[in-house]
């Protein structure tokens, strides 16, 4: 995400840019064999490379890649890695997201997202390891968050905002997120994949998260303000993030979801 959006921002932001899809096609096979609900398929999900796309591929990239700096085949920008993360953006989220949604595939969206007010939810799980569950002393990369710590978050949202819905996005299992989904009004997202769970989450009035990339990119398409447990801000998607072992004491980020709900 971050190389394919780099490349896109320069190529909008270049007098006569040309943004070269990449090739999406890459089979893998651990999230099979570890059994994920996402399959990592992303060539199912966005448009394939266009001819022209593939001619400068094979083409033009390489050559480019071989002249010396300054020559005027050199005026190729390539982007790679996650270094600076969200920091190298000069283009707002909101822009990102719409780029995204005509950059996917017909047919691999949900026709519409909810029309009403949600919080947001997203509970990683997959291949991360499982933390014990009690208090959130600080989270870790690779490592969930308990289960109890969004419970807690959610049984706030309910007391203090009655009749907002809580939509659950989560690459866990029904099982796993029992206690959460128990609540009222809490529900899994009903959306078609991996990308179309970023994309309603980014559409929420606030956001409740992991310590994950798929967090961060919600909070940074819809520019949403974040809730995270201790040391979960690893990515810095935007200024609004709280973090808070205790959610009854994110006051300030309850306080801007009250705002949003009033716009």
């Amino acid at each position: 995400m971050f190389p394919l959006l780099r490349a896109a921002e320069a190529a909008a932001s270049t007098p006569h840019g040309i943004f070269v899809r990449p090739s999406w096609f890459k089979p893998r096979l651990g999230p099979y064999l570890r059994r994920e609900r996402d399959r990592r398929e992303y060539w199912r999900i966005f448009r394939a490379p266009t001819g022209a796309d593939v001619v400068r591929r094979l083409i033009v990239v390489p050559i480019a890649r071989r002249a010396p700096v300054g020559a005027p085949q050199a005026r190729v920008t390539f982007e790679s890695g996650m270094d600076g993360y969200y920091s190298r953006f000069a283009l707002p989220g909101t822009w990102h997201r719409s780029f995204l949604e005509s950059m996917s595939r017909p047919g691999s969206l949900s026709a519409g997202h909810p029309n009403q007010p949600f919080v947001g939810f997203h509970v990683r799980l997959g291949d991360f390891a499982r933390a014990n569950d009690g208090v959130v002393a600080s989270t870790a990369n690779n490592t969930s968050t308990p289960i109890s710590w969004y419970v807690s978050c959610a049984q706030m949202i309910r007391e203090l905002l009655p009749g907002v819905p809580v939509i659950v996005a989560s690459d866990g299992s029904d099982l796993e997120l029992e206690a959460l989904l128990a609540i009222p009004d809490v529900c899994r997202s009903r959306t078609k994949n991996a990308l179309d769970e970023m994309l309603l989450l980014s559409q929420s009035t606030a956001l409740v998260g992991s310590r994950s990339t798929f967090t961060s990119w919600a909070a940074f398409l819809g520019e949403v303000p974040l809730l995270v447990a201790p040391g979960g801000n690893a990515y810095t998607p935007h200024g609004d993030v709280t973090e808070v072992a205790d959610p009854r004491s994110a006051a300030g980020w309850l306080e801007r979801a009250l705002a949003r709900l009033q716009q």
